[in-house]
């Protein structure tokens, strides 16, 4: 729009001025001719005053006079470029020598008629010029004006087709991002509901001792009825027992429904907190397979976001470390968790002794339904999730090498200073 207005602008203002400044030096030139034909005059006047002069003094300063008139008009001539023309030149050469050889007063009259009548063609000339590249240049000005007007029609054709092809665009762009938005959604919920079922097992293990010892408990008062050995401090015991295994597992389940609830709040948590609560859902799964855990909680990090999906996060890592373990049957299977602080970022990592990944993959384990496990135990969304979730939610990392006997994953998220400092 600013371009097209800028070009209307010099076409409209501009050209014409253009053209009056042009029209304006030639009709100067041509009132310098004016001038001339009055110098010309003037030597006529004078010439036909020599004429009839008698006395020698005087006709001595007339022609004096006519010298001075005569180198008068020829810097005019000069100034004016008619000295260039042949004719011209000639005349006023002839009409030098005439005076100064005090030639009659009717060959000076009649190279003065000759020059001007030399000076009246060429002023006609030019006239005749003016009016062509006068009228030439308004031609160009009309021509340029309907250029103008026609490049201004077909640029709003083209801009009202480029508005609804942007439209267009636009609207394909945000279907497209809602439509990879809802894909990662639901592989994001299809990330949790896969490991829904070891969820429930790790449950069933986690909930197997407290309900051994309540049914023990149950046991030891059908017997002290029996044996007449019940009384109130034994009440008042068994129920303290019986409700510290009941608070046990009421905590499983909030853990557990804390991991699988759907949109929580961002919240501020701290390192520890979140390796507590994986660990609470994981660590009966490892033990049940003989994996001993390591922690090293180094610094105990700030972080503001989603505390579940973090839970998630290390949840998947752990569980990765704990199948490859499992899978190619590694004794003596290690899981170590440690956390540091350095340069205002947390890093949690999580290192297992499985072996390692293979070089020519260890590049592609991020991307969706890629897995290196057999088909059974692994969907290739855990990692790939995983990515997402520090990377988009928590503006981090997630990072993957290989160590002297197996993987190490990174966990790299900016530490909540602003938050802390509130």
């Amino acid at each position: 729009m600013f371009r097209r207005f800028n070009l209307a602008i010099f076409t409209i203002a501009v050209i014409p001025s253009l053209i009056l400044l042009f029209v304006d030096w030639k009709f100067e030139t041509i009132q310098n001719s004016y001038l001339l034909f009055d110098k010309i005059e003037k030597l006529q006047q004078l010439s036909s005053e020599i004429a009839h002069i008698q006395d020698s003094s005087l006709l001595s300063k007339k022609r004096e006079l006519f010298k001075r008139e005569l180198y008068f008009l020829k810097d005019i001539l000069s100034i004016n470029h008619y000295l260039d023309d042949e004719v011209v030149h000639s005349s006023w050469n002839r009409l030098e020598q005439d005076i100064s050889h005090s030639t009659s007063s009717i060959q000076l009259t009649q190279s003065i008629d000759t020059l001007e009548h030399r000076i009246v063609n060429i002023t006609t000339s030019d006239i005749q010029k003016l009016r062509w590249e006068t009228y030439t240049i308004y031609l160009f000005f009309i021509f340029s004006l309907i250029a103008v007007f026609y490049i201004e029609k077909k640029y709003r054709n083209l801009e009202k087709r480029f508005y609804k092809l942007e439209k267009s665009l636009q609207k394909r762009i945000d279907r497209e991002v809602q439509r990879n938005r809802e894909k990662d959604r639901l592989m994001f919920q299809q990330a949790k509901l896969a490991s829904l079922g070891e969820m429930v097992g790790n449950i069933a293990h986690q909930w197997r001792q407290p309900l051994n010892n309540l049914a023990l408990m149950v046991q030891d008062i059908e017997n002290s009825i029996l044996f007449e050995g019940l009384d109130k401090e034994y009440i008042i015991q068994v129920s303290r027992d019986a409700m510290e295994q009941i608070n046990y597992m009421s905590s499983t389940i909030d853990d557990f429904r804390n991991f699988f609830k759907g949109d929580t709040p961002k919240e501020e948590f701290y390192i520890s907190e979140v390796v507590e609560q994986a660990l609470n859902i994981t660590k009966n799964g490892l033990q049940g397979k003989g994996i001993k855990l390591i922690q090293d909680i180094q610094d105990n990090s700030r972080l503001f976001g989603q505390k579940s999906q973090y839970i998630q996060v290390l949840i998947n890592l752990v569980k990765n470390g704990q199948d490859i373990i499992e899978e190619r049957n590694i004794q003596n299977g290690e899981i170590h968790i440690e956390s540091k602080e350095k340069n205002g970022f947390s890093y949690l990592i999580i290192e297992d002794n499985g072996g390692g990944i293979k070089e020519e993959v260890i590049e592609r384990v991020f991307e969706p339904y890629f897995t290196t496990k057999h088909q059974s135990i692994g969907t290739g969304l855990g990692l790939y999730m995983s990515k997402m979730i520090i990377e988009q939610n928590f503006k981090g990392k997630l990072e993957v090498s290989n160590i002297e006997n197996g993987a190490r994953f990174s966990i790299i998220v900016p530490v909540a200073y602003d938050k802390v400092s509130k």
